[in-house]
């Protein structure tokens, strides 16, 4: 804390009214010298916690406080910040950066695992999304308690057999949290709309998407409207779904529904073959986490974010530059 004395003050003593500024001093000085309580300085000054809070803060806001945090940790919660700026969110979670694929998966992997650890409650149902990242969850969450929670999916099944897979990823949470799980007992992505509505019909496959739109919290990644993405090389996604998709502006995908630079669902044939929470339904969820990073996911991510989709921003500290640096251009 800096108090005005001598040479050391912003103003010189004589310009300064001390009738204004030595409350203000006076309440700063107990409080963060004297440890005092706001309670104590008000009996001791003979006035309200009320007046006592708002000499606090004039005391800051006239730089007569000025509180250094001396953290390695600084920069991290200096990004977060500007991220929940300039975008709007309800909270952003930097991360070290780390090298593309599976050394970042886990980086952005045990983020998200701490943010659960703290969030997770009794009877709360988290909706979650397919994608490499969220696979690593389970090998990273720890609960000092059993939580009797129920994880959700919040999009079908993918079609080909693969290490990367829903029913993989519920069923260790399950184990790790002591929670429960349900399933949408569909693949992802079937082959026509008439598949889809016949399936639709199923009261096991509507009770599992009527849950999964209901989830409290959903946490989700983005993927890319290319053949590298993970529900192109895993589904019943076709070259001419990917051709359509960026014939009409698409640079990514959430739960396997495609959006362009703004954030808006793409219009296009694959939707109505897809099976899940779609983007509308996703957004209408009480607190949507968005787990995401790396060069190849950064327009996806800034589009998602453009367009409203997640509250909460979980990310590795390079691309939370670039999405810095993009919002002000």
């Amino acid at each position: 804390m800096e108090i005005p004395q001598g040479k050391s003050n912003p103003a010189p003593v004589d310009s300064v009214d001390k009738t204004l500024v030595e409350p203000l001093v006076r309440a700063a000085w107990m409080y963060y010298v004297e440890n005092k309580t706001q309670q104590d300085i008000a009996e001791r000054m003979g006035i309200s916690r009320l007046k006592v809070l708002r000499l606090l803060r004039d005391a800051r806001d006239q730089g007569i406080v000025n509180i250094d945090i001396r953290t390695p940790l600084a920069p991290y919660l200096n990004l977060e910040n500007r991220l929940r700026e300039k975008f709007a969110l309800r909270d952003a979670i930097v991360t070290t950066a780390a090298e593309e694929g599976d050394p970042l998966y886990t980086a952005l992997a045990s983020a998200a695992a701490r943010f659960l650890e703290q969030r997770l409650q009794d009877q709360m149902v988290v909706g979650m999304g397919l994608a490499r990242t969220l696979l690593k969850i389970p090998d990273l969450i720890r609960v000092p308690r059993p939580i009797k929670c129920t994880f959700v999916a919040l999009t079908g099944g993918l079609s080909y057999i693969t290490n990367v897979d829903t029913y993989n990823l519920f069923h260790k949470m399950a184990i790790v949290v002591g929670g429960n799980v349900k399933y949408i007992l569909a693949p992802f992505i079937v082959s026509s709309r008439e598949i889809k509505n016949a399936l639709l019909q199923d009261e096991t496959i509507q009770s599992a998407i009527h849950l999964a739109r209901s989830s409290t919290l959903a946490m989700v990644s983005v993927g890319v409207a290319d053949k590298t993405g993970l529900i192109y090389q895993f589904s019943q996604m076709s070259p001419a779904d990917l051709e359509e998709i960026r014939k009409l502006g698409g640079v990514g995908d959430i739960l396997g529904r495609f959006y362009n630079q703004a954030g808006q669902e793409l219009p296009i044939a694959l939707r109505d073959r897809t099976i899940g929470v779609d983007i509308k339904e996703l957004k209408a969820i009480p607190t949507v986490v968005m787990v995401a990073g790396g060069p190849t996911k950064r327009a996806a991510i800034l589009a998602a974010l453009h367009g409203k989709i997640p509250h909460i921003l979980i990310t590795d500290t390079q691309t939370a530059q670039w999405l810095v640096e993009q919002a002000i251009l």
